[in-house]
């Protein structure tokens, strides 16, 4: 085909227990991935893979929000349903990158066309491209969370909250991934994922962290030279990422970024 590279980033380094082809080719991506196995009974999956503390934490938060109105999870399953969370979706990450200084991957029309398109593939059978979860307060939608799933396991791709000042203490988004958790146990699926990313909540519901290389195939010179520049772009991720000083400069440059952008 002409190509210089082969680029596969993040790539676990085992799946269901099987190690990954081309996975002892690469280098440790600078992070993990999150995931929980899952047993048929929702409240022993918590037991075993939440600490005591957490599951304390999420009653209260679920508490907090009952105040604000009737609390509930929704799984789109038309398109009217699918229409109403990404709309909710877009505005809430839209906010949200704007708050904290990030490029909003979801802004631009041909991304958010993919992903209506994928939720919207397959729905009529009962197995979406993308599944769309969300959680409302009152009949609004405080949550959402997406995933590619099979019939063992849903990954989560994305997830965004509402940043109503009366809500966000109580963490909609948390609320939104335990009720998720729940409707896969009942669904009979094995694991559930949050993807890429170091993050509190993620090692909150997920136990068992996933290790993940990249991998990076060369075939030409200059394939072999973009390989070593982003094996150095890894190699400095996970210097920053383990310094929890670089890190917290990193997001004080982005908040400054955004200030000034506003």
């Amino acid at each position: 085909l002409g190509a210089d590279v082969v680029d596969m980033e993040a790539v676990p380094a085992a799946w269901d227990g099987q190690p990954t082809p081309f996975a002892a080719l690469g280098r440790p991506h600078p992070s993990p991935a999150y995931q929980v196995r899952l047993e048929r009974d929702p409240e022993a999956t918590a037991l075993r893979s939440m600490s005591s503390d957490g599951r304390k934490r999420l009653r209260s938060k679920v508490r907090g929000l009952a105040k604000l109105g009737e609390v509930a999870t929704v799984r789109a399953g038309d398109g009217q349903e699918v229409d109403r969370l990404l709309a909710a979706f877009f505005a809430q990450k839209e906010e949200r990158f704007r708050s904290l200084g990030i490029s909003d991957p979801f802004h631009d029309s041909e991304a958010r066309a993919f992903i209506r398109s994928a939720s919207l593939s397959g729905l009529s059978e009962g197995r979406p491209g993308i599944e769309l979860y969300g959680l409302t307060v009152g009949g609004r939608i405080a949550a959402v969370l997406g995933g590619a799933a099979d019939a063992d396991r849903l990954s989560g791709m994305f997830i965004s909250f509402a940043d109503w000042p009366e809500a966000t203490k109580f963490s909609p988004g948390d609320v939104l991934v335990s009720h998720v958790i729940r409707a896969q146990c009942e669904l009979g699926r094995s694991h559930f994922d949050l993807g890429v990313g170091e993050a509190r909540y993620k090692r909150t519901f997920c136990d068992e962290p996933m290790a993940l290389v990249d991998v990076f195939l060369p075939v030409t010179a200059t394939g072999r030279a973009y390989a070593v520049a982003r094996q150095g772009k890894g190699a400095l991720k996970r210097r920053v990422k383990a310094s929890p000083a670089a890190m917290r400069a990193l997001a004080a440059l982005r908040r400054a970024r955004a200030v000034l952008r506003a």
